[in-house]
């Protein structure tokens, strides 16, 4: 169920992710609408400045530039602005080349038009209604997926978890080869395969602690009882059972008759040798 809800809540986040992003999409255009009025006021400034130059009263000035045929000069008009237009001029923070937010946002637009472009493009995949059905598709089988392997307890993680250690009973401290047996016995007349090879398995383990192979106890993984007997001429076999019982146990899956049969055989064997070691 947690998992259901977990993809439930990775689907509203995306749709809160498209709605600020939005927002940001639309601040930007806003932030161009304002630098676009904004050099359209400079512009019209500029030209009532320029209109006010003309109209004012301006003084002659005489430059000569030489005639090279006849020595002659000739007369030019020149403008100068007065004290009041300079003033004004002077005054006017426009002309004051100095960089402001805007000069900032304007340079660095073709940057951030270029790293937001793809997102944007995303964005444009996102609201294709096509698009969309492919995903809600994508997602709804990856949940069914989900739960089925879960159903089945087929998921490789879940497994991973179980086998973090073995769970021992209490009450089987104080027991003897007779009261595994007898467990294994019943287990397997009444059907259950699976818990039959549990028994075996801590049949087994009972054996290689009496030994003195390793040491028994609960909470201790199958790992560390496989480095216990990697020294000794029995580690390949107990491998070998130690997968048996895992992929049975652990994967979930219930072995049918030939297979348990094989199974059985190959634990009481092992069993049977090491009993016999002295």
């Amino acid at each position: 169920m947690n998992r259901y809800l977990f993809l439930l809540f990775l689907m509203l986040c995306s749709f809160s992710v498209n709605a600020q992003v939005e927002v940001v999409k639309d601040t930007i255009v806003e932030s161009s609408e304002l630098l676009k009025n904004a050099a359209s006021s400079f512009n019209s400034q500029q030209q009532a400045i320029q209109e006010s130059l003309y109209d004012q009263d301006s003084t002659l000035f005489t430059d000569s530039t030489y005639a090279d045929a006849d020595d002659e000069y000739q007369q030019y008009e020149l403008r100068s602005a007065s004290d009041s237009i300079y003033q004004l001029l002077k005054a006017d923070p426009s002309l004051k080349y100095k960089k402001t937010v805007k000069d900032a946002a304007v340079n660095n637009k073709p940057q951030i038009e270029a790293e937001t472009n793809w997102f944007f493009k995303f964005l444009d995949f996102l609201y294709d209604a096509r698009n969309v059905l492919v995903i809600i598709a994508t997602i709804g089988l990856v949940a069914i997926l989900i739960w089925f392997l879960d159903k089945n307890k087929m998921l490789i993680l879940r497994g991973a978890k179980k086998q973090e250690q073995v769970s021992i009973p209490e009450s089987i401290e104080s027991w003897g080869p007779a009261e595994y047996r007898i467990q294994i016995s019943s287990s397997t007349q009444q059907g259950d395969l699976k818990m039959a090879v549990r028994w075996w398995y801590l049949y087994t383990l009972y054996n290689l602690n009496l030994k003195e192979f390793i040491i028994m106890g609960d909470g201790k993984t199958n790992n560390e009882y496989l480095r216990n007997m990697r020294p000794t001429p029995y580690y390949k076999k107990f491998a070998s059972l130690t997968l048996d019982y895992e992929y049975i146990w652990y994967g979930g899956f219930t072995p049918d008759d030939t297979r348990f049969q094989h199974i059985r055989q190959s634990f009481s064997d092992f069993n049977q040798t090491i009993e016999g070691e002295s």
